[in-house]
């Protein structure tokens, strides 16, 4: 079972209110089941894990309410939980070091972040082009692969990149199915 950690759910809550208020939250909320609602009617510790049912259920529903006034939401959502996640510390480290070893290292901060939730694979086209392939998601759906778009457009950002352009281009359907990400910046 995939399993993420808190710090999504807290993120998230965090990124609705502040971009669209107390209401859009409430009615983000109003599209959970009871479990999940449970969740955030309790202190959420940010050091523990969430099934990825929950987080489906905050995926659709940010993506269901709010996709008609932001058609990217689900793209900001993850460049904010992606920044959200940053220790000071790292971000330091992301601004002096390049964008090429931040991407390498994607897979440690996956493999942290998302418990068994496959792997990440990046390969260099060249200066400022990278190919990435998730492989093994176990519960692949399409919000999260929108989601991690944001989460790569975060890392390069902070790294030093600039015009930064992530797409989705395809796969992901199934977990035999590699989820394909192709990202430039100048």
């Amino acid at each position: 079972m995939v399993q993420i950690t808190n710090r999504f759910m807290i993120a998230s809550e965090v990124f609705v209110k502040k971009w669209y208020g107390q209401q859009a939250w409430h009615d983000v909320c109003a599209t959970f089941e009871p479990s999940t609602n449970a969740i955030f009617k309790s202190k959420i510790n940010p050091k523990k894990n969430v099934d990825f049912m929950h987080v489906a259920a905050v995926l659709k529903g940010v993506g269901d309410v709010l996709t008609p006034k932001n058609e990217k939401v689900l793209v900001d959502l993850g460049f904010h939980n992606s920044e959200f996640d940053l220790s000071a510390t790292q971000r330091l480290l992301m601004k002096i070091i390049s964008v090429e070893w931040v991407l390498k290292t994607a897979a440690i901060l996956w493999k942290q972040r998302v418990i068994n939730g496959g792997t990440i694979q990046i390969k260099s086209q060249g200066k400022g082009h990278v190919h990435a392939t998730v492989r093994d998601f176990a519960e692949p759906m399409p919000q999260w692969w929108t989601y991690l778009g944001g989460w790569f457009a975060c890392a390069i950002t902070f790294s030093g990149g600039r015009n930064v352009d992530v797409q989705w281009t395809g796969g992901g359907s199934t977990p035999q199915d590699p989820a394909e990400y192709d990202a430039r910046w100048q």
